[in-house]
């Protein structure tokens, strides 16, 4: 709502501008030309919130990584997994590492789920597995 009021002032000075006809070479082409984008800045403002909107996080403890290979093949296997937008694998102070993967919430993801896309590579473990808060 209060998106609209913004919009209707910007359309109701570009159409004040045309009549003053003080910043335009040809006012009424300009002036279409300023509507026009003003219409494709509201449209991006009101869809771009859902397109962030939909992120999920997922934190997991793995276990089996010795390497930056290794990283890297857990992180090609955990892409697989529809809706999977980023993977970090950070070593922990033991020998564990800790596992983030974003999602785009598109569906979720279980520790069964994950675990099965590392099956090929038996000695990565993921124990432990939630939905990240925030």
């Amino acid at each position: 709502m209060q998106f609209a009021c913004i919009y209707s002032k910007l359309i109701f000075n570009a159409s004040n501008l045309r009549q003053k006809n003080k910043f335009f070479s040809n006012p009424k082409s300009t002036s279409m030309k300023l509507i026009q984008l003003l219409q494709i800045l509201a449209i991006l403002c009101i869809t771009a919130p859902l397109a962030t909107a939909g992120e999920t996080s997922y934190v997991g403890k793995l276990t089996g990584v010795e390497c930056t290979a290794c990283k890297k093949t857990i992180a090609q296997s955990l892409s697989k997994i529809k809706g999977v937008q980023t993977i970090r694998i950070v070593k922990n102070k033991d020998q564990t590492h800790r596992l983030e993967v974003v999602t785009d919430s598109s569906k979720s993801i279980t520790k069964a789920d994950a675990n099965k896309a590392l099956e090929k590579a038996e000695h990565y473990q993921i124990h432990s597995w939630s939905k990240s808060k925030g």
